[in-house]
């Protein structure tokens, strides 16, 4: 019941908006870049509509859904998205990711629940957007070498032995981290630090996707739900 009315309350908010913004735009492209930063500049509450003109071929029409689904392959193509298990997802540490675009890409599916996509979210941006925990699945597929390494660490039956302590990469995960032994008892929150510490690091990428997704819906409506929630 709580998670109808918070739902509620967001599809009133963005149907008002909507309202408000009830006209139709063309916007012509000669190619897919300008496509592209038509999509990231454009208001997307308009009932907009791409005309995608090359040359004297005619004019083929895109709206969002036939947009972002381009945008995407796009990517995929040139190997800044890669599918796994049906979902697309990028390297947080990549130059080539345009976190903008992201961000507008994440706030379109928001604003119309109809638009389908060929490929779902990563979870993990979910989770990162509300400023959730985050599992140690969450990182298999961003970064499968440090996931290999502690999930080898949480089997370790002889955990006490290995030295370890809440020191990482130079810092401590704890205060008096240096001192604090990491044993049976609490490898599970050894691993949760690391995994946290590691995503922090892109803390400026989520900073962009955020800043984007919440110039066209309020903070406040995303922070309604959990990251499963919005996935």
């Amino acid at each position: 019941a709580e998670l109808y009315d918070k739902y509620s309350q967001f599809r009133k908010f963005l149907i008002n908006k909507k309202n408000l913004m009830n006209f139709d735009i063309d916007i012509q492209c000669k190619n897919n870049k300008e496509l592209f930063n038509s999509l990231k500049s454009c208001n997307i509450y308009y009932n907009t509509k791409f005309i995608l003109s090359k040359g004297i071929k005619k004019p083929k029409v895109l709206n969002l859904n036939l947009a972002i689904n381009k945008y995407i392959d796009i990517m995929i193509k040139k190997n800044i998205f890669y599918i796994i298990d049906n979902t697309f997802f990028f390297h947080f540490n990549s130059k080539q990711v345009d976190y903008e675009m992201i961000g507008i890409i994440l706030s379109i599916l928001f604003i119309y629940p109809e638009i389908k996509l060929r490929y779902y979210l990563p979870l993990i941006l979910c989770k990162m957007l509300v400023n959730q925990r985050l599992e140690l699945e969450d990182i298999q597929n961003i970064n499968n070498k440090l996931y290999k390494q502690l999930f080898d660490l949480s089997k370790d039956k002889d955990i006490s032995d290995k030295g370890l302590v809440y020191f990482y990469e130079g810092n401590e995960l704890l205060i008096d981290g240096k001192n604090i032994r990491v044993t049976s008892n609490n490898v599970y929150d050894y691993i949760e630090k690391i995994i946290n510490y590691e995503m922090r690091k892109f803390k400026e990428q989520i900073k962009i996707i955020k800043t984007n997704l919440f110039n066209l819906i309020p903070k406040k409506y995303i922070f309604f739900f959990n990251g499963e929630e919005l996935y």
